[in-house]
């Protein structure tokens, strides 16, 4: 059972903001008895007409009822862009940094491996979906611009890691993907994309994404790029 509430509204001629209330009751076949809530808020839009910013927060509390579990975890994320109006192909820059809380003890009675719920594929952590927003901390920085009108070309680079040693690599569907190693060094990942803007029902997308293997993933199995 999912459930919740979503409110927004503007707060200055530029800005808006985003709160919500989220619960997630699984039970029966789920393999994992477990009621989780997330509280969050939003804060975004535009410094003026050069910068804009985005920010993001959420908490998550509620129970485990196998092995009587405590859920305590917590995500932040962080960006800002400017753009160049006035040179040739109009190219923004983007900063910005996501981190999502991992679990320091796997025996203790807290779980703090925050979940992202129902994610949504290619659009924050890296196009290649390597990983979820679940213990990790992502610095990123991406180069757009706009060759032509209906042409958009952007580059990314993700410098990853694991917010904590003692939890693993959660995969894009937020299902563990590899066990803690005592290391964080998970890797960099390099994206290009392309999107072409037929008309607005129609575009063209071509991405391509190089992962780049940090430490982690040469200690606990294959470990090609």
């Amino acid at each position: 059972l999912f459930s919740g509430m979503y409110y927004n509204r503007a707060v200055t001629d530029k800005t808006q903001m985003d709160a919500y209330v989220f619960a997630r009751n699984a039970r029966h076949n789920t393999g994992l008895e477990e009621d989780r809530f997330t509280l969050g808020g939003r804060y975004f839009g535009k410094c003026n007409d050069a910068l804009s910013f985005d920010s993001e927060l959420a908490y998550q509390f509620g129970d485990q009822e196998i092995g009587d579990k405590d859920i305590e975890a917590w995500m932040l994320t962080l960006e800002g862009t400017y753009a160049f109006a006035d040179v040739a192909w109009t190219p923004a820059v983007t900063l910005g940094v996501d981190y999502a809380t991992g679990d320091d003890d796997a025996a203790d009675s807290d779980v703090e491996t925050f979940s992202h719920l129902y994610p949504l594929a290619h659009a924050y952590i890296g196009f290649a979906d390597v990983v979820a927003r679940q213990n990790i901390i992502d610095y990123r920085v991406s180069v757009a611009a706009k060759p032509i009108a209906k042409l958009l070309v952007r580059g990314d680079i993700h410098l990853l890691q694991l917010e904590s040693k003692d939890d693993g690599l959660y995969g894009a569907a937020g299902t563990p993907s590899r066990a803690a190693a005592n290391e964080d060094d998970l890797g960099v990942e390099y994206d290009l994309i392309t999107k072409y803007t037929i008309s607005k029902h129609q575009d063209v997308l071509v991405g391509y994404s190089h992962f780049e293997a940090g430490d982690y993933i040469d200690d606990t199995g294959a470990n090609e790029d």
